[in-house]
């Protein structure tokens, strides 16, 4: 039996119709952790989404139909402080973000 719960202990590979789409991380240069998801294809035109409160790079793969189109390559972050992705210094907005 398959399971289909939805967390973030299980959320570093997740079914998605015909695909598998996996966790990835970057660090960035002041040393923090972002953790992202891309959909669709890889190939197809680049578009980044940004979740938003108390949601994570999960949310979207969630939609059913998602990506909508398949000429599409879905780049979707864990906001700072949400899902992965490492919280940002104190002052920071998400206009820094």
């Amino acid at each position: 039996m398959e399971n289909n719960t939805f967390s973030e202990e299980n959320s570093d590979r997740l079914k998605y119709g015909k695909e598998t789409t996996e966790t990835r991380h970057i660090r960035l240069s002041d040393g923090r952790n972002l953790s992202y998801m891309e959909y669709g294809d890889q190939t197809g035109k680049p578009i980044i989404l940004l979740h938003g409160i108390y949601h994570s790079r999960l949310m979207f793969g969630l939609i059913p139909g998602f990506p909508f189109r398949d000429d599409l390559h879905l780049i979707v972050p864990d906001r700072p402080g949400y899902g992965m992705s490492d919280s940002c210094p104190d002052g920071y907005s998400v206009v820094d973000y």
